[in-house]
């Protein structure tokens, strides 16, 4: 069978997806005095300070005539707020660079304002709290894609897993399925799979996939697909893996065995005519040959290279664990001696539901 991007599925997938003047102070370095500055020092060492010097020196370019709206920082240390005074510090700390980077963006800016720099990205990711923030990132992407600012290199990588962490892998499909008008770039493996296994929590917390674990629903109620279902989004994100430099999704066995597993465990649908494309067995099958194809040919990556994160080898034995996941593999012809390798125990006493 053809590889999962020639499939129905994923082509239907795809289809779907379209301030003032500088302080310069002296300083005394007399004993006493350094020693009085190492003190304050070690008491505002954990202060969260540190968090603030993300943006000292302006990071949307130096331009000491420039207004600013950004809150300063003698109002008070963040470590000395409140919880609800912090969040509302960074709140207002997110909107104002928000407002600096559009612009410092815009193709009428004052010729006297510097560019955007290309760390504003994943600085302004440091600042990103809630879902609803996230969703602003995209509009700043495509801001400093028409003013061709390029992204620095850790921009990707901060903003994809933002994207995790805030359980929203679908503000990540969005940017990364639209590359003309986001720019932005799968920066590796490693971050691809982290996407992956978050569609698959989220496609498992909505309830398409097996019963939620409790309390979660409540904590994922922002959650949605990108497209129709979790399943089709994962599609997708495996046919962008050839376009992002990642070779075929098929030589991944974490990233395999994560989408096997979002469709051996699919709640059961009613029948669907012939015309409305493959079903989860279909599309099951297909994996599994893709997967055991490159298995046989050596061209797998090696799931236990030292670089490869224990968090994402133990998706891989996890899912492998599961008796629908080995049950569909050795139904779809996977020898037992290929399951073992990959370091999995495959005896029906170490299955698991």
């Amino acid at each position: 069978m053809q590889s999962i991007r020639r499939s129905f599925a994923f082509s239907r997938a795809i289809n779907g997806a379209r301030n003032g003047t500088p302080i310069v102070r002296a300083f005394h370095a007399s004993p006493a005095a350094l020693k009085k500055r190492s003190k304050a020092s070690t008491v505002e060492g954990d202060s969260g300070s540190q968090e603030d010097n993300l943006f000292d020196d302006d990071l949307f370019g130096n331009n000491v005539n420039a207004p600013s709206a950004i809150p300063s920082r003698s109002a008070g240390s963040p470590a000395a707020m409140s919880s609800s005074s912090k969040a509302s510090y960074r709140a207002a700390r997110f909107e104002s660079y928000k407002a600096t980077l559009l612009q410092r963006c815009s193709p009428t800016r004052d010729a006297s304002l510097p560019p955007a720099r290309k760390t504003s990205i994943q600085n302004l990711v440091t600042y990103t709290d809630t879902p609803e923030q996230l969703e602003a990132i995209p509009e700043l992407l495509n801001a400093m894609r028409k003013a061709k600012v390029p992204l620095h290199r850790d921009g990707p990588s901060a903003f994809i897993r933002r994207c995790v962490s805030l359980r929203r892998p679908d503000i990540a499909l969005k940017v990364l399925s639209d590359r003309p008008k986001y720019g932005l770039d799968m920066p590796d493996i490693e971050v691809a799979r982290d996407l992956m296994h978050a569609i698959y929590i989220q496609g498992l917390v909505s309830g398409s996939l097996f019963r939620p674990p409790t309390g979660e629903v409540e904590r994922s109620a922002s959650s949605k697909p990108f497209l129709k279902s979790f399943q089709e989004d994962a599609l997708l994100l495996a046919g962008l893996y050839p376009h992002f430099g990642l070779g075929e999704a098929a030589r991944d066995p974490i990233t395999s065995t994560l989408l096997i597993g979002m469709f051996a465990g699919a709640k059961p649908k009613p029948a669907e005519s012939e015309t409305s494309g493959p079903n989860s067995q279909e599309i099951i099958h297909s994996l599994a040959s893709d997967l055991l194809g490159a298995i046989k040919r050596n061209e797998v990556l090696d799931v236990n290279a030292p670089q490869v994160p224990r968090r994402q080898r133990n998706w891989l034995y996890t899912e492998l664990r599961k008796r629908r996941v080995h049950k569909s593999l050795v139904d779809c012809g996977f020898p037992e001696d290929i399951l073992a390798s990959l370091r999995v125990p495959v005896t029906t006493n170490q299955a698991v539901q």
